[in-house]
């Protein structure tokens, strides 16, 4: 099988060097001409190609010559969302109006696109209700990829939480937080999924033809002031200083559930933080 990779940043990065199927290879896309060297050399990758991709970029060729396609895109920062997910994204559904052949497309979007209910059970039924621009244009990018669903072209969507990992470590985000004033009681509770479940997750979802959206998070939901004073306690270092009681104002509070993906078969490798918590 030939996967085309849309998307070669963190996570993008990581799903190559991990992806375990021998005779399976990447065709990879990125933006800079640092990353494209970084690219060539992992030994899944075939072919890599430099396309800065806008509404009007003709993806049909990288298309042509694959059986499946990643999008794992990502903005360098808040301010370009839509250059980067939905110019991305309406590239790709006119790149796939004219496709006869079998594809399967899997897009890693973000559990934001549920908002704020309450901090209760959310699951893949549940209604978006989007809080933020960024947010908003997340659940618009969503909409565009099930439109390509056809026949012959397969949708899946991962709803990520909160990604921690090597270089992006729950530890790091403490310490950038400690003493500092932030507003509200912390009472909104988390969703987080480690790296490595993510990779796994997308092979697994691949390989078994996953259609449909799958929420991809671990079992634990702390809320926002037991996560950062935990891990302050165990670092030993001054927690963040709560302030407010408006804590659930414009800000996504929901416990997504992950028993959906479960149920297909997949095992978390990482299903709890890498810390204790009251239960």
């Amino acid at each position: 099988m030939r996967v085309l990779l849309i998307g070669s940043g963190y996570v993008g990065m990581a799903l190559l060097a991990s992806w375990k199927e021998g005779e399976d290879c990447f065709v990879a896309t990125t933006t800079t001409e640092a990353k494209l060297q970084e690219i060539q050399e992992q030994s899944s990758v075939e072919k890599a190609h430099l396309i800065k991709i806008t509404e009007t970029t003709n993806l049909k060729f990288a298309f042509d010559e694959c059986d499946a396609v990643i999008i794992t895109i990502a903005p360098k920062n808040d301010s370009n969302y839509e250059e980067t997910y939905l110019a991305s994204a309406i590239a790709i559904s006119k790149a796939l109006k004219s496709r006869t052949d079998p594809l399967f497309l899997l897009y890693t979007s973000s559990t934001s696109v549920y908002g704020n209910h309450d901090g209760v059970v959310v699951d893949e039924t549940s209604v978006r209700k989007p809080l933020s621009k960024n947010s908003e244009l997340l659940s618009k990018v969503e909409d565009i990829f099930f439109s390509c669903h056809s026949s012959n072209i397969e949708v899946c969507i991962l709803r990520l939480g909160g990604i921690y990992g090597p270089m992006r470590t729950l530890e790091k985000r403490a310490r950038k937080m400690s003493n500092k004033n932030l507003s509200g009681l912390g009472a909104a509770v988390t969703n987080h999924i480690h790296l490595e479940d993510i990779t796994h997750a997308i092979q697994f979802c691949v390989n078994n033809r996953l259609n449909g959206i799958y929420n991809l998070i671990g079992d634990d939901h702390p809320s926002r002031q037991m996560l950062y004073e935990q891990i302050s306690s165990e670092l030993k270092i001054p927690p963040p200083v709560w302030r407010g009681n408006l804590d659930s104002i414009g800000r996504n509070n929901a416990i997504v559930s992950n028993e959906k993906i479960k149920a297909c078969g997949y095992i978390f490798k990482y299903p709890h933080l890498p810390f204790s918590f009251t239960k």
